[in-house]
């Protein structure tokens, strides 16, 4: 068998089959968490949902902003929405308070 000939090294000991591998496991490391990431943003964009901005009316309840901002969904789950989106508690309603809350379903 012939006698192989010494791979040069790039610097410091590093071949260049070494930095070779190196690069592309890089690309595929990064490609990954690209794609994961892109995945995961999706997710989140489709659970999303819209919003609108409303205003509490004078004496309005908490449960009475629900029926009105969705009269098709269950009072708790809209309350529920409404205090995640505006990071508060429904007791923490106060008049011309604005809020985030959940556009109903149009369709």
């Amino acid at each position: 068998m012939p006698a192989r000939a010494p791979q040069r090294a790039v610097s410091d000991g590093v071949t260049w089959r070494q930095m070779i591998a190196v690069v592309l496991f890089s690309a595929i490391a990064t490609a990954a968490l690209l794609t994961v990431a892109h995945v995961r943003t999706s997710q989140v964009t489709a659970g999303a949902g819209s919003a609108v901005v409303t205003e509490v009316r004078d004496g309005e309840t908490p449960a009475a902003l629900a029926v009105r901002v969705d009269p098709d969904a269950p009072v708790d789950v809209t309350l529920a929405r409404i205090a995640e989106m505006n990071a508060l508690d429904a007791g923490e309603l106060t008049s011309r308070h604005r809020l985030l809350v959940p556009a109903p379903d149009r369709g």
